[in-house]
């Protein structure tokens, strides 16, 4: 019959602070290091939660002033478009005219697909009117 016993006998922290003789220094080593380990972590847990909810509130505060800074403007087609060929992939530019900020502003741009001289695209623009890249979302700070 085999039988089963709970007790304290046979935990690490016995070895730790017993006094058997048959408990060698190497395993009282390894049970100081096991509780070190075990204080590290309980010390830690908390800090290292309490960082990570302090930069996901700046980062999400971030991205939502990004997006309070930046809005879409139509964008009228100049010319027709030019298109780049890359590597890797294929990029549709063309010379667009849009108002934005008090002023009227002339550049080339980037365009989702072809575009006809007269067409319309909606780009992105920070509060001067100048050209951005679309907000990211604070759900992005995660």
């Amino acid at each position: 019959m085999q039988t089963f016993t709970i007790g304290l006998g046979r935990t690490w922290w016995i070895r730790l602070v017993g006094h058997n003789p048959l408990v060698r220094r190497s395993d009282r080593i390894e049970a100081w290091a096991a509780a070190l380990a075990v204080l590290i972590i309980a010390v830690a847990t908390p800090m290292v939660g309490a960082i990570g909810s302090s930069v996901h509130r700046a980062r999400t505060q971030h991205y939502a002033e990004k997006a309070n800074s930046r809005h879409q403007v139509v964008a009228t087609a100049m010319e027709d478009t030019t298109v780049v060929m890359l590597p890797t992939h294929v990029e549709f530019k063309v010379r667009a005219i849009w108002n934005a900020a008090g002023r009227v502003l002339d550049e080339i741009i980037e365009c989702p697909g072809e575009a006809k001289s007269g067409e319309r695209t909606a780009i992105w623009v920070d509060d001067q009117g100048d050209l951005a890249v679309p907000p990211s979302p604070p759900s992005s700070a995660g």
